[in-house]
């Protein structure tokens, strides 16, 4: 989390639903038993509502949730899009919520079927 807090300020950006982001470079997996490579940014989709009550206020700060996602969800998310990728994943009851034995939400493809 510090390394993609540092993200915005280091290249002069900012990061939104949708935004990938690998784990290392090149990328790799997660653990031995999570193959998971990369990260994407999403609203709260857990605590969503009491991340809502809080953006009324004044000076409230936007919250996302990182969620870690496999190479087949991030080939899935360049050929379509961020939103695509989230709606297929939500399809799936994947939330932002970590589990560790999740399948991914997009199968691989086999001979470009």
């Amino acid at each position: 989390m510090e390394r993609i807090s540092e993200i915005p300020s280091r290249f002069n950006t900012w990061l939104g639903p949708g935004d990938t982001i690998p784990v290392g470079k090149p990328p790799k997996a997660l653990t031995d038993k999570f193959p998971a490579n990369h990260f994407i940014l999403s609203d709260p989709m857990c605590l969503a509502s009491e991340i809502a009550d809080s953006r009324n206020n004044p000076g409230a700060v936007s919250v996302l949730s990182i969620i870690p996602i496999y190479q087949e969800e991030l080939e899935y998310k360049l050929r379509n899009s961020g939103n695509a990728l989230l709606s297929k994943m939500a399809t799936a009851a994947i939330t932002d919520e970590v589990d560790i034995y999740r399948r991914s939400a997009c199968r691989k493809r086999f001979l470009g079927f």
